[in-house]
């Protein structure tokens, strides 16, 4: 399922943001308010992974590690 959309970074306040394109969100089964992950896999590249609450308070409490 490989997906190359280009797109821009953009400011929103004091934070910088990359839009995901719908046909993405759909592949990924994003929704709005789902929460995610981003991890530095290399110099230049990131991953994205969506967690689910379990997920997330084992991510706050350092038992989960999201890097590949």
């Amino acid at each position: 399922m490989p997906s190359k959309d280009i797109q821009r970074i953009i400011k929103v306040g004091n934070s910088l943001a990359i839009t995901v394109p719908a046909s993405v969100a759909r592949a990924l089964n994003f929704q709005r308010g789902d929460r995610v992950v981003l991890s530095c896999v290399e110099e230049g590249t990131i991953t994205v992974r969506k967690v689910n609450d379990k997920d997330l308070h084992n991510l706050r409490v350092g038992v989960i590690d999201f890097n590949p």
